[in-house]
């Protein structure tokens, strides 16, 4: 006897350049049904997140489902975005407390990167940055309902909203995501609002007066 599971799991390793390369060639999609936009907008969060990789400290693993070549991502957006609009000059570090290096003398010094964009950063610290390794996991192929559980036992407790939850839940989320794709929500709705999934969060409120027993 033993237990039916899920899909096959695996693991690897990738530079944060190899990884926003990955995004650009289209290897990494973010644009799944289960996912929010990007809600990181708390700079001092997101310069944490820089000093981590500066200083090569423990960030939590990438999570995707892979099918066939494509990674579709159900952990890691905010943090993996993040990475990226950094890398594209988009935000300056702020709240962060000097680093200590060893200069070319042998020397210890002193450099403040607050205020500082990528392109503005000494090499040192660029490459750092570019070559941190991110542990990435994945599962092969797994179903949409596992993929579903996974997302939702990896959010749970932290600040997900309750639409969200719900979507992801939802036993007719295939109704709920083809009813979220109608031209409607197209026409009347910004592509911010669509990113973000409000199209398929009025979609569950829309389901659940249709279908809900009185």
């Amino acid at each position: 006897m033993r237990i039916i599971k899920g899909a096959d799991r695996g693991r690897q390793e990738w530079t944060a350049r190899k990884l926003i390369e990955n995004i650009e060639y289209g290897s990494v999609n973010f644009d799944i049904d289960i996912q929010r936009g990007y809600v990181w907008k708390d700079n001092g969060k997101k310069s944490a997140l820089i000093k981590s990789m500066i200083l090569d400290r423990y960030i939590p693993p990438l999570v995707f489902n892979k099918i066939e070549d494509i990674y579709e991502a159900e952990d890691g957006k905010q943090r993996t975005l993040t990475v990226q609009k950094y890398l594209n000059d988009e935000f300056s570090l702020s709240g962060l407390d000097v680093f200590s290096i060893i200069n070319d003398d042998g020397n210890t010094e002193e450099i403040d990167i607050n205020g500082l964009k990528f392109s503005e950063l000494p090499d040192v610290f660029k490459n750092a940055i570019k070559e941190y390794s991110f542990m990435i996991v994945f599962t092969d192929n797994a179903e949409e309902e596992e993929v579903a559980d996974s997302f939702y036992n990896l959010n749970n407790g932290m600040v997900v909203n309750a639409a969200t939850k719900n979507r992801v839940k939802a036993k007719s989320r295939k109704q709920i995501t083809q009813l979220g794709k109608h031209e409607l929500f197209n026409n009347a709705l910004s592509k911010a609002a669509l990113d973000s999934h409000v199209n398929e969060d009025m979609a569950v409120k829309a389901h659940a007066i249709l279908y809900s027993s009185d």
